[in-house]
């Protein structure tokens, strides 16, 4: 069924539309419209999708009587009875012949909207997402899709659709993502379809021209986005080159035409923290260019998703459209950082080794079988994303120490040995309790956790106590595959603090059993050999500043992320300082761990890492950056937007001497008050920014 006001439609299947034919009956509560489906919460979210569209209004607000059928509290929608069923297919051609047409008409390719996929996610309204897409009629097939996959994130996605030709005549605004498809027929058909008939020399020249009009187009949308992501297509080899066999021996082929454009277009992604790649050429080789692709049917540059050849109607079949949809949505979150997985809890027997390892060793390491492999091929996943920052945990049924003594016996035949482990929880508790206790050992919140267990027993107990933890509802032989495509499991930048985050964490847990034990908490910081040093940011510090915005969720007095962009024009306003801290003690060097705004005379953000807040860091960084920049006088200022978890920080500015004016509100009446930062036990070192003058 399909739903449709102006520009505005959503399409859903039978179940939903019977509930939206009721409130198109009578008004209804939330609550009465929520009992109409079948699972708690469905209807709650499909009113959001409803309202947000102005397909449903609130009552007692008058819906827009233009609208046919729209009455108080009513959809404008149809009962599934009265559903248009024809084929999908674009809108009416408008004057001017085919070229015309080619560029305004409207393709649709249902795929309705599910309770499954409104079902996926937990309570609250979805956050509303703003798409902009541009390209082709293989972007306009994939907005029910996109729709679908965006719900089963908590995402509304609203799309809008413009042609390659006619993006610039608007400017970006109302948009929160855009996506670009350059891989249509105006820009492949003079090498694809073209190019075969031409000299090697000729197809150079033209791929030359193309790259630089790709490279001229994704520079002006990427300055014309601003802060907003930009996501761009690469192009998928075709799966028959029209060199056929003998591709490799033409100068400028087709593998040639690919990487140059690929490799072009990833270039312009690393100059434009904004711009991420949708990666066809990836998606073909997982899945097959001949069932994602129409090349085998139509012409080389049509370019499109695989077709019916018994359906007339321009249209594409599912797959293409679902993984585009489904890569738009991962991309979006990498870049956000929403939902971001910051600890895997890992099970032991059964899940990173094939058996009981008390019981049957490690025997299963001498043997060529798909066990073996598909166990070492886990090892790997689980390295790869150690190596991006995220923390590994064991969480496991048995005797600690045998089963660890063992595992160190032969960690030498393994990718991951015990000590690539933060900490090991291996006892017969319930493992509920123990995952528990872990989170607060690492300060993580539960939902930034995600566990693998073989056992389904194991995984509903946990579920059952913990449900904020994700917890992986699969087979172990699926643990490699989803670990290594989930986009909560991925960073946008790899960064050196990154990479050790683990090192430094365990380094955090020995300091804090130190600490346990220390009678007198001067003493010990005193004993830890804190350095402190505070400087000027630059360039290259982009990345892990952005990564500390995003993700330090304890200590930051900024409910905003700033993006990598975000933080470049800060680094070259003349108002603005960004400073940087870096920490190490005889436990760890921690690195990049601090990162402040100073924006005029006004301290806009803040965040601390929580591998150092137990060393008392944030007071002596906050003065001392204010300092190097000149600004301990009246009238500094300093804001903090509450958050549900950043109480640790909410206090930083009075502790260094400010006044709280107004809530979350700071100003420094007196110097004099500003607090030492010498009296920190540790060494601080600052460094005063170029035009300030001279290091203090």
């Amino acid at each position: 069924m399909e739903l449709s006001r102006a520009d505005e439609r959503l399409c859903v299947d039978q179940e939903l539309a019977a509930a939206c034919a009721a409130l198109a009956r009578s008004p209804h509560s939330v609550a009465q419209f929520d009992d109409l489906l079948p699972r708690p919460g469905v209807g709650e979210r499909l009113l959001s999708l409803l309202l947000s569209r102005g397909l449903a209004c609130a009552a007692p607000s008058p819906c827009d009587s233009r609208s046919p059928g729209a009455t108080t509290g009513h959809p404008p929608a149809t009962a599934p009875d009265d559903v248009d069923r024809s084929p999908p297919g674009p809108a009416a051609a408008p004057p001017g012949g085919p070229l015309a047409a080619a560029t305004s008409a409207r393709y649709v390719q249902p795929n309705p909207l599910r309770v499954a996929d409104l079902a996926a996610v937990g309570p609250g309204a979805p956050r509303p997402l703003r798409v902009l897409l541009i390209g082709g009629c293989v972007l306009q097939f994939a907005e029910d899709s996109l729709v679908r996959a965006a719900a089963r994130r908590g995402l509304d996605v609203r799309t809008t659709h413009r042609w390659p030709d006619s993006w610039r005549e608007q400017p970006l605004d109302d948009v929160d993502l855009v996506v670009f498809q350059p891989t249509t027929v105006h820009f492949l058909a003079p090498l694809w379809d073209d190019g075969p008939y031409r000299s090697g020399e000729d197809r150079r020249r033209r791929l030359t021209a193309l790259l630089r009009v790709l490279r001229t187009t994704v520079t002006e949308l990427a300055r014309a986005a601003g802060d907003r992501p930009v996501l761009v297509h690469n192009v998928a080899a075709p799966a028959v080159s029209p060199f056929g066999r003998t591709d490799f021996r033409q100068p400028v082929n087709v593998r040639d035409i690919v990487y140059a454009v690929n490799s072009e277009l990833d270039r312009c992604a690393q100059a434009h923290p904004t711009v991420l790649v949708v990666d066809e050429q990836a998606l073909a080789a997982r899945h097959g260019a001949a069932h994602l692709l129409d090349d085998l049917v139509f012409p080389y540059a049509h370019h499109g998703g695989a077709v019916d050849p018994a359906v007339e109607q321009p249209h594409q079949t599912g797959p293409l459209s679902d993984l585009l949809a489904e890569e738009y949505v991962a991309l979006y979150l990498l870049h956000t950082g929403a939902d971001r997985i910051k600890c895997v809890a890992v099970d032991l027997d059964g899940t990173l080794w094939p058996s009981v390892a008390a019981e049957d060793g490690f025997g299963w390491l001498d043997r060529d079988t798909t066990s073996r492999w598909l166990h070492l091929g886990l090892h790997q996943a689980l390295r790869l994303l150690r190596h991006r920052g995220i923390l590994l945990v064991s969480l496991s049924k048995g005797t600690e120490e045998v089963t660890l003594g063992l595992w160190r016996q032969h960690a030498a035949g393994l990718p991951l040995g015990p000590d690539d482990f933060v900490a090991h929880r291996i006892n017969w508790q319930p493992k509920s309790a123990n995952l528990a206790a872990l989170c607060a050992d690492l300060g993580i919140a539960h939902h930034q956790v995600l566990v693998l267990d073989d056992h389904p027993v194991e995984r509903a107990e946990i579920r059952h106590a913990l449900p904020d933890v994700h917890v992986l509802d699969a087979p172990v032989a699926d643990f490699r595959r989803l670990l290594l495509t989930d986009p909560r499991c991925e960073v946008p930048w790899t960064t050196p603090e990154g990479a050790a985050r683990s090192d430094t964490t365990r380094a955090v847990l020995a300091r804090q059993a130190v600490e346990a034990r220390a009678t007198d908490r001067a003493d010990f910081l005193r004993e830890l050999g804190i350095r402190l040093t505070v400087r000027p940011a630059v360039a290259a510090d982009a990345a892990r500043l952005a990564e500390l915005f995003s993700r330090t969720t304890q200590f930051t007095t900024t409910a905003r992320p700033l993006t990598q962009a975000q933080v470049r024009r800060l680094l070259d306003r003349p108002d603005a300082v960004v400073f940087a801290l870096t920490v190490r003690d005889r436990f760890a060097d921690y690195g990049l761990t601090g990162a402040l705004v100073l924006e005029g005379e006004t301290v806009t953000a803040m965040a601390v890492s929580c591998r150092v807040l137990g060393l008392d860091v944030a007071v002596p960084f906050l003065v001392a950056a204010v300092r190097a920049a000149g600004r301990d006088r009246a009238g500094l200022r300093g804001l903090v937007v509450r958050t549900p978890r950043n109480e640790p920080a909410r206090t930083v500015f009075t502790r260094a001497g400010l006044v709280e004016v107004a809530d979350g509100e700071h100003v420094l009446r007196d110097p004099a008050h500003l607090a030492d930062p010498g009296a920190h036990p540790g060494h601080v070192e600052a460094q005063a920014p170029a035009a300030t003058g001279a290091a203090r």
